[in-house]
């Protein structure tokens, strides 16, 4: 596994695009270790993300009433805005950090799809791990929202992790 820099680390929006309502947000194998502990919470980003999709949307974003549940590590599992719109952690462990979904360079592509040998996971399967959003298909706005928010928000726990 190769080691890259933590700002190129970081996911930009062109990395992850929505496409006809739907995204997914990779996350990093590490993140979803049982030997780590995250402090940083989803809430923290909201209000940021809300702002980013209004102008990204072009269009007032509603304000939601949302509502989020974390792993025993302290990462958010689900991130929703309602209870019928949101995004979860995929479990699967099957090769799901592709094009059109996701565009990496090989390095970061490495870096969020393969894990260490001995890490040891919250989750069944492996990696990879993404946030997969449900019940986009009716608004790009939520959609957009969704996105940004699990942007932001692993951003800044790979900032807390990755960074010390």
């Amino acid at each position: 596994m190769v080691k890259m820099e933590l700002e190129k680390l970081l996911l930009k929006k062109e990395e992850v695009p929505v496409i006809d309502n739907f995204f997914l947000i990779p996350i990093p194998p590490k993140l979803l270790c049982y030997d780590i502990k995250i402090d940083k919470e989803a809430d923290s980003v909201f209000q940021r993300a809300v702002e980013e999709s209004e102008i990204e949307a072009k269009t007032h974003v509603r304000q939601f009433y949302y509502e989020v549940g974390y792993l025993e590590n302290g990462l958010a599992d689900f991130l929703f805005l309602n209870p019928h719109v949101g995004m979860y952690i995929q479990k699967s462990g099957r090769p799901l950090l592709l094009p059109p979904y996701v565009e990496f360079s090989q390095n970061k592509q490495e870096e969020f799809t393969h894990g260490k040998e001995k890490d040891e996971y919250l989750l069944d399967n492996g990696p990879p791990f993404a946030y997969m959003p449900k019940n986009t298909e009716s608004g790009k706005t939520d959609a957009i929202l969704l996105r940004n928010w699990a942007m932001l928000y692993l951003n800044e726990v790979m900032k807390e992790i990755f960074g010390r």
